[in-house]
């Protein structure tokens, strides 16, 4: 607190000659709860960020044969906190944004961008599924002023109804960040994205003809 309550305010004893103890305690106890109150501060609002979907030019190009995305996710990974590690810990700590979040969990916002830039399910007689395991996502902090996003998963293609995969493969990527803060964290993500859509791509492309084909 920053402020001491005098023990008998002067003002409250001269109004209130015949007051009990416990009157004056509690009148005492309000005050005190009064002056607490006046120097809490108010909450801040989190700010929102999320991924963008694809611009025009990236969606034109689809993963022939692909039916759908299908992602998932460790449990610590599974929350709308934006979370971030200091490389002079030795990356042994996982922090999180206190005034920053997400709109959704990471896996549900990767799903919908990349479904729609390798356009899953927009054409006809596709037959397989890209399974993928997101295994990080997070901004690490190299110093005080530069950081950058890092994103790995594993990826697995696979005909609906068949448990043998065509293929399998683990990608990772990242981007720096142009600012050492969430806002920056949240520009490198969206240059490792469209990257890893790229990735996806050039992996996936020579197998998709597995995928329309009885």
């Amino acid at each position: 607190m920053s402020q001491d309550i005098p023990a008998r305010p002067p003002e409250l004893i001269a109004t209130m000659p015949h007051s009990s103890p416990l009157r004056v305690s509690t009148l005492l106890g309000a005050i005190a709860l009064t002056a607490c109150n006046s120097i809490v501060p108010v909450p801040r609002t989190p700010a929102l960020y999320d991924l963008p979907l694809p611009d025009k030019a990236q969606a034109e190009r689809p993963l022939a044969g692909l039916l759908a995305v299908e992602i998932t996710s460790p449990t610590w990974l599974r929350s709308a906190a934006m979370q971030y590690r200091l490389d002079g810990e030795r990356g042994l700590q996982r922090r999180s944004y206190a005034d920053s979040r997400w709109v959704a969990q990471p896996a549900e916002m990767l799903s919908l961008a990349l479904t729609r830039s390798l356009a899953a399910g927009e054409g006809t007689g596709g037959r397989c599924v890209l399974s993928l395991e997101l295994d990080e996502f997070i901004q690490v902090f190299d110093s005080a002023d530069r950081s950058h996003a890092a994103v790995a998963l594993r990826a697995t293609l696979l005909r609906r109804g068949e448990r043998r995969p065509l293929a399998t493969t683990n990608l990772r990527v990242s981007s720096p960040a142009p600012s050492a803060d969430a806002e920056g964290g949240v520009q490198a993500y969206r240059v490792a994205l469209a990257q890893l859509g790229r990735d996806i791509q050039g992996w996936a492309g020579a197998l998709t003809p597995a995928c329309i084909r009885d």
